[in-house]
């Protein structure tokens, strides 16, 4: 009588344990799931610190080339200060032990300025200044090659650090072990980095992804920071000063005139340029980051069920048009980082009198991820220029728009 009952109980039984070893591999899956997104994680934001170490690491070498070549200007700059020290007039003429006439002394002035004097002083002082804007502008001339070199680093720097930025971000070794599967997949085994450049510089890294398309990716690398300079430059200026020198015009016994050297009346200057140096309160730093959304994995693939309306049937869409899987999809991820050079100053002015020259600045001797030590230096401060920012990704790899960089959003 009973054996119908136990019958059924049976059939529950399996069924029971059917549904019971389903939502077992399911549960399994979701741990697997959460778990390959955490390493995921991990492996961007690791690769994040290393990219923006080495990017400020390129800044350190150019802002010690800029050491360099702004020592090059001072030592320029010092011995045609000391050219300019000397009483022209009276070292071009006098021939010792041989007195020139005056007369030899006006020719020449002519000869060189086009005017002409009666009297040594006025015509000393004429010829003096001619020598003297020969120099100056011998040393600006060579001062200008120096500072191109100076701004172009500063200006290039910071592109130069982000190609080495992307070139850390596109490693094989260093991809997202999804995307590097998927990549796998199109380029074949022991794809290098200049096969992933490739793809990325076509778009290829940067897909659309939703339900429709579920083979899609993001893979987006941060390039603000690469067209910000390495600092806001700005010349310092300094004044030559010189001897003021006199002439006197005096008479041999025969009555001729010639021109002897006086005792000077004080200094002269004139305005020079001569370091470039650090303007404002901008510091060097490097910040990048990447957004990824991973290609989907196999579990996804399986559980990426369509919602659809219950009395029409036809598939439920989002107001952006993307179709709404039961499903939770993988979440998009940012990682990022900023770093700076360390160990080292910035080149600072000195006076206008040149009693304090101010400095070419330590040299720097490396470069450090911005953490917790920072705060007090940041002082809460943007780390970027005015009104940069940085795109963000929602859950669904949406753009959430424009969101400012702060200093207390990356200490480590």
């Amino acid at each position: 009588m009973n054996a119908p009952y136990i019958h059924r109980s049976s059939g529950q039984l399996a069924l029971g344990l059917a549904f019971a070893f389903a939502g077992a591999l399911a549960v399994l899956g979701l741990v697997s799931h959460s778990s390959m997104d955490v390493k995921e994680k991990i492996t961007l934001q690791q690769t994040t610190d290393y990219a923006v170490l080495l990017a400020a690491n390129v800044q350190r070498a150019n802002l010690n080339m800029i050491r360099t070549l702004n020592q090059d200007i001072e030592t320029l700059w010092e011995a045609h200060r000391v050219l300019l020290q000397a009483p022209h007039c009276y070292t071009r003429e006098y021939i010792y032990p041989k007195t020139p006439s005056a007369f030899a002394t006006f020719a020449l002035v002519a000869a060189h300025t086009g005017k002409t004097y009666a009297e040594c002083d006025l015509a000393c002082d004429e010829y003096d200044s001619f020598v003297r804007k020969k120099i100056i502008d011998a040393y600006n001339s060579q001062r200008n090659l120096i500072v191109s070199n100076i701004l172009t680093s500063i200006t290039k720097s910071n592109q130069i650090a982000y190609g080495r930025a992307v070139d850390t971000f596109l490693t094989p070794s260093n991809l997202p072990s999804q995307l590097y599967a998927e990549l796998e997949k199109k380029l074949g085994k022991n794809f290098r980095l200049q096969d992933v450049k490739n793809e990325y510089a076509q778009g290829s890294l940067y897909q659309d992804r939703n339900v429709e398309n579920s083979e899609g990716y993001i893979y987006q690398i941060h390039e603000e920071s690469s067209y910000d300079p390495l600092f806001v430059p700005g010349d310092e200026y300094r004044n030559f000063i010189y001897p003021n020198y006199r002439y006197l015009t005096l008479y041999d016994q025969n009555l001729n005139p010639y021109c002897q050297l006086g005792t000077p009346e004080g200094p002269k200057s004139s305005a020079s340029r001569v370091k470039i140096v650090r303007k404002g309160s901008y510091t060097t730093h490097f910040l990048g980051g990447i957004n990824y959304l991973a290609p989907p994995s196999g579990f996804e693939k399986t559980l990426s069920l369509l919602i659809k309306d219950p009395e029409t049937g036809e598939e439920i869409s989002s107001q952006s048009g993307r179709k709404i899987a039961l499903f939770r999809k993988t979440l998009a991820m940012t990682a990022m980082a900023a770093a700076k050079p360390y160990g080292g100053t910035f080149p600072q002015s000195g006076d206008l009198a040149g009693l304090n020259k101010g400095n070419i600045g330590e040299e720097f001797k490396g470069a450090k991820l911005i953490g917790i030590a920072d705060r007090s230096q940041l002082e809460n401060q943007r780390m970027v220029r005015a009104d940069n920012c940085f795109q963000s990704l929602d859950a669904l790899g949406n753009s959430s728009g424009c969101v400012p960089y702060y200093a207390e959003d990356f200490l480590h």
